[in-house]
């Protein structure tokens, strides 16, 4: 991808940083502190260890995918996210649900593990008000973005990992091309539910 760049290799999967996400931290950066503390050195920091997160799930992606061999081109870091870089998806459907899982379970076992060190070192609080980014509330909210982010991704909605999840699933009991088209059906329709939700003022943030 153009405007990338390899900073270095993970089980010899190469990590590349797109410009832009660069952006986003110097604006994080820059921007004052508001009133949760998302801004300045703290917020940049926060948003590197979010990233950091992403990383570990997009990694398990790839160790699985590769596992079945396919091959991985690499991880790229965008502002919106990261992305596996896979030649391919598996060819069985097994295969293709134990990739798409395995990254939203990354997430949530990175969540569970985060917020019990949380807890046993600082109590309940900081679990309890995770919007700060003072000290043990700094990895409270870290916590509870892993949970969050797990379970976006099983949302039903192609080409989410939930998608593809449902697609291997469907996969088994009729014709990958009918499965394909059944999951990216409900995957619009949850897109639509989603925009309801959200105009009528829904925030999971």
């Amino acid at each position: 991808m153009t405007w990338s760049f390899e900073i270095g290799k993970l089980f010899g999967i190469p990590l590349r940083v797109h410009v832009t996400f660069l952006l986003l931290l110097f604006l994080v950066f820059i921007t004052p502190p508001g009133e949760h503390g998302f801004g300045g050195f703290m917020g940049a920091a926060f948003v590197a260890a979010l990233f950091a997160c992403v990383v570990i799930h997009e990694l398990a992606h790839s160790l699985v995918a590769r596992h079945y061999g396919v091959p991985v081109r690499h991880i790229i870091l965008l502002p919106i996210g990261g992305i596996s870089m896979m030649e391919r998806m598996p060819d069985e459907p097994h295969q293709e649900f134990n990739v798409a899982v395995v990254g939203p379970l990354a997430s949530l076992v990175l969540g569970l593990v985060l917020g019990a060190i949380v807890y046993f070192i600082g109590g309940l609080s900081p679990l309890m008000h995770p919007m700060r980014l003072d000290g043990y509330h700094f990895l409270a909210r870290l916590a509870w973005l892993n949970l969050i982010l797990a379970g976006f991704n099983l949302l039903p909605a192609f080409t989410t990992d939930g998608g593809r999840v449902l697609r291997a699933i469907l996969a088994l009991h009729m014709d990958y091309a009918q499965a394909t088209h059944t999951a990216a059906v409900i995957g619009q329709l949850m897109a639509i539910l989603l925009g309801v939700w959200g105009l009528l003022g829904g925030n999971i943030l």
